[in-house]
This record gives structure tokens, C-alpha cells and sequence, in this order.
């Protein structure tokens, strides 16, 4: 059995759209050697959504500078003007969430890039990935059946198994994203946290592999 890299993120969440890039390259370095599996977290869910307008603009601007300067991912004018900035607009973790997973459950080789993807379309060109239509589109760009995708994304599986996620990342501990893990056997260790280019992500495997296997001899 390969050891699993475990990936953790929020389609909502700004480090994990700046991180997205580096870790489909690495996904797509290491994919043969490791079996990848990716969680969503739910950052903003129930209470905790909140909605675009003036305050919420300045803060994601505020926050976006930082996150330009660090990695180079840029926040659109269609995501300032579309969402952030929109009152009617609901920052909910849930309805993208439930898309990554049933990609997972219908295509799970295509699930990280498909996360990629959806993050490009909500920040890079301000699309509203609330709306189903918008996310079965996505899902069509990787193969998977529009009227598959849709059955399956409005099931109460796919929200059961969305639920198992947050549930999951919740007793690993996560309090912010991304994280990566590497999985061993029944041994699970933390690999990275937060913003990492490709090769703090291969520095840090190397590390953490060297020392899951000096524990074990």
C-alpha cells in the first residue's frame, strides 16, 4: 500500500486559492508514487457565512494584498465587483464543498484538479460557485457527466459524505488552511501549514517521510 498525501483546503479560503497552483504541481509530480486524497474543511458554514458589501470588499482587498505579494495569485475586478462587493452574495463554504466531494465520489483521480479549477473560476473571473449550473460546468471540463454530476451533488450521499469531511478534518485538528499530511500506515504527520511553494512542499516530504521511517526502525 502507498503512503497518502492528505490535502486539506477551503474553496472559499484565499491561502488555499494561492496554494492551489504549487500543489497540482506537486500532485502531478508525485502521483505515482503517493496516493493523494483531499478534504474540504468548511471555513464559513451555517452562522458563519457571511455576505458581500463595503466592508467585506475592504477586508478581502486588505487580505488580498498580502496574499498577491506572498504568492502571486491575484484577486480579479470580477470577483471584487461580482462577489465580494455584492450584499446579495453568500460566502458559504457548503454548495462548493459538496462539488469537490462528488467529484471525489464520481471521479477522484480529477477531485484536486477539479478543486484547482473551481477556485480559478470564483477568483480569477468572479464566477458564483453557490450555483450549481456553474459547478456542473466545471465538472464537464474533467469528463464527468453534467447530469451525473447534478444527481449526485443534490443527494443527501453527497451531503452526508461532505458532512464526514468536515467532521474528519475536525478530529485531525485543523484550525486553518491549507494543511498537507502524510499518511504512513496508521501513522498520520504533519507535512506543511499554509502557503508553500513546490519545493518547500518536496523539502518538507523528504523531511517528514526520513523521520516517519526512523521512528519505525
Amino acid at each position: 500500500m502507498k503512503d497518502k498525501i492528505i490535502y486539506v483546503m477551503d474553496p472559499l479560503c484565499g491561502w488555499s486559492y494561492a496554494n492551489s497552483a504549487n500543489f497540482v504541481k506537486f500532485y502531478k509530480e508525485y502521483k505515482d508514487e503517493y496516493d493523494f486524497e483531499i478534504l474540504v474543511g468548511g471555513i464559513k458554514l451555517g452562522e458563519e457565512c457571511t455576505t458581500g458589501g463595503p466592508d467585506m470588499l475592504e477586508y478581502i482587498k486588505r487580505k488580498g494584498r498580502r496574499i498577491t505579494q506572498l504568492s502571486g495569485a491575484k484577486f480579479s475586478d470580477e470577483y471584487f465587483s461580482n462577489l465580494a462587493s455584492n450584499e446579495e452574495y453568500v460566502f458559504d463554504s457548503f454548495p462548493s464543498s459538496i462539488a469537490i466531494v462528488t467529484v471525489k465520489y464520481l471521479n477522484n483521480e480529477a477531485a484536486i484538479l477539479y478543486a484547482d479549477e473551481l477556485q480559478r473560476t470564483q477568483f480569477e473571473e468572479g464566477k458564483d460557485n453557490n450555483c450549481e449550473n456553474v459547478l456542473a460546468d466545471i465538472a464537464m471540463k474533467f469528463g464527468i457527466n453534467r447530469n451525473e454530476f447534478l444527481e449526485m451533488y443534490r443527494s443527501e450521499r453527497a451531503m452526508d459524505l461532505t458532512l464526514e469531511d468536515f467532521v474528519r478534518v475536525r478530529e485531525i485538528g485543523v484550525d486553518s488552511f491549507p494543511v498537507m499530511y502524510l499518511q504512513s500506515g496508521d501513522d498520520i504527520k504533519l507535512l506543511a501549514k499554509g502557503y508553500l511553494t513546490m519545493n518547500e512542499m518536496e523539502k518538507s516530504l523528504a523531511f517528514c517521510f526520513k523521520n516517519l521511517r526512523d521512528i519505525k526502525l
